[in-house]
């Protein structure tokens, strides 16, 4: 899920079963869009089994100077022979995705021309998944979605952005344009993708719980925030993030938003119109 505050089956000839790696956290990816830069925060790595020994892989990656991309929702499987329990093929939606942004972000091609494409491969990949599930006798209603949400700069429209693409089911998923910020539009943009009902709640919610879990450091924040040209520093950027992922992973579940299944590393971004750096 996301959500964005701003006003044919391939036969195998073998019995396989699925061997579920699911992270051993949820998933909350948080962008920020503030005066001409945009902060990324993430939180945990996806763990699984990769065959020899476990991964631990990203949940965002680069795939230009001043553009990333995120993934959360389901992450693929690894599938078994239920008689020798070897591994006969493995599709782990995050390793495929972290090959394709390596290989497009080695290239000069526009940052257009490369979003769309890794929005192409990646459903190529989604699908395969999606066939396999379906050939071990899954559910189609019950096999979870996967979204990728772009955000960055884009200096052939000299605009911020954000953009969304669900992939569920067989169909090739369509981009959906979440935010534009440029210089005729500046305003302040708050996106949070997979986990995202408590923290626009925690922002905007005039229920008393919520103004009770707000600290000054935050209301502070958020004040400044909430002025398009107002300068806040990244040690206040990066402040208010972790004081929203520790709240989501604290007190999410125990008001009824989101389940809070995240954790740390927690990892942040800033993205301004030359480059990206690693704040956190």
């Amino acid at each position: 899920m996301m959500f964005t505050l701003k006003n044919a089956i391939q036969t195998i000839s073998v019995v396989l079963t699925l061997m579920p790696w699911n992270p051993s956290f949820a998933s909350l990816v948080i962008c920020i869009y503030h005066n001409n830069q945009i902060y990324l925060g993430s939180d945990s790595l996806v763990h699984g089994e990769g065959g020899e020994k476990n991964f631990n892989t990203p949940k965002i990656f680069p795939i230009a100077d001043t553009c990333w991309v995120s993934i959360t929702g389901n992450y693929g499987s690894t599938f078994r022979d239920t008689k020798t329990g070897s591994i006969i093929s493995r599709i782990i939606l995050p390793l495929e995705l972290g090959q394709i942004c390596r290989d497009l972000n080695a290239t000069n091609q526009p940052l257009e021309y490369k979003i769309i494409t890794v929005a192409k491969q990646f459903g190529s990949k989604y699908i395969d998944y999606f066939r396999k599930m379906l050939s071990i006798g899954k559910d189609p209603r019950k096999i979870e979605a996967t979204r990728l949400y772009f955000v960055g700069y884009d200096p052939s429209t000299k605009s911020f952005f954000g953009k969304s693409c669900l992939f569920q089911g067989t169909n090739q998923a369509a981009l959906e344009t979440r935010f534009v910020r440029n210089s005729k539009n500046n305003l302040t943009d708050f996106s949070f993708q997979a986990e995202d009902h408590f923290l626009p709640a925690l922002l905007t919610s005039s229920d008393e719980i919520f103004i009770k879990l707000r600290s000054d450091d935050l209301k502070r924040t958020m004040s400044q925030l909430w002025r398009p040209d107002s300068v806040v520093s990244d040690e206040s950027v990066t402040n208010l993030m972790l004081e929203m992922f520790s709240l989501q992973k604290a007190k999410a579940s125990s008001t009824g938003h989101d389940k809070g299944f995240i954790g740390e590393p927690y990892v942040i971004y800033k993205i301004t119109t030359e480059q990206t750096t690693k704040i956190h």
